[in-house]
């Protein structure tokens, strides 16, 4: 089954334009040069899989269009790659049930961190979000598809395999990394958890990868260049 992937964002962790910057891509009137935090929408089938929930992931869902969310796949846990996650609860409104979220040990315990009131037993107000946090140690599998974590500069992607009759035999976290790194390497630690109205787990991760890459900056600013597109990521006025 193929698997049609949108791109929701491009831009570095500031966003483009930054804040009260005067430089020449900041001030821009050319729309490729306004750019969300970077995030992708994988579509398979009727299934959709969302790679981070990035800042802007509201504006994101608005203009491309986001269904449904069936799977979260984080890559790691800063800021530009986990603040929209309150926003996926509108999902579990509709859906009626807890979204399965997949990273490394270390991702999960920065989220429960971060999002702790999704964690505790406290006042719903308008609604938490319903997460079932799932540590990924080696590959696994994500509807009928392999997943694979590849550890990346201290993160850990997804490197789609294509689907595969069974997982048997597959390599560890720890041999990919090896693989991968060669010099490096990356340790994961356990997730402890209490009863929540989100849960966490651990099981076989995946062996599908994804690698969400961003561009060197010009002139030493934190712009993306790395992204070639007859498109902006925000809506043209």
């Amino acid at each position: 089954m193929a698997i049609r992937v949108t791109m929701l964002g491009s831009g570095t962790s500031t966003g483009v334009p930054v804040i009260n910057c005067p430089c020449k891509v900041c001030t821009s009137d050319d729309p490729r040069n306004r750019r969300w935090r970077p995030g992708l929408k994988l579509e398979i089938g009727s299934a959709v899989v969302l790679v981070d929930t990035p800042t802007d992931l509201r504006e994101q869902a608005l203009r491309f269009g986001v269904p449904r969310v069936d799977a979260v796949l984080f890559t790691h846990a800063h800021a530009d790659h986990i603040f929209g996650l309150d926003d996926v609860r509108i999902f579990n409104f509709r859906q009626g049930r807890a979204i399965p979220c997949y990273g490394s040990d270390l991702t999960l315990q920065a989220i429960r961190r971060t999002f702790a009131y999704v964690f505790e037993e406290t006042q719903a107000g308008g609604g938490k979000p319903q997460l079932d946090l799932i540590g990924i140690r080696e590959p696994f599998r994500l509807l009928g598809r392999e997943i694979v974590p590849v550890p990346v500069n201290g993160h850990v992607v997804a490197r789609d395999d294509g689907p595969r009759p069974s997982s048997r035999g597959a390599p560890s976290l720890a041999a990919l990394a090896a693989r991968t790194l060669k010099s490096k390497s990356t340790t994961f630690q356990p997730v402890r958890t209490s009863g929540s109205s989100s849960r966490t787990r651990s099981e076989n991760p995946a062996r599908r990868s994804l690698s969400v890459g961003k561009g060197t900056a010009p002139s030493g600013h934190d712009h993306p260049s790395g992204v070639s597109s007859s498109t902006s990521d925000t809506p043209q006025p």
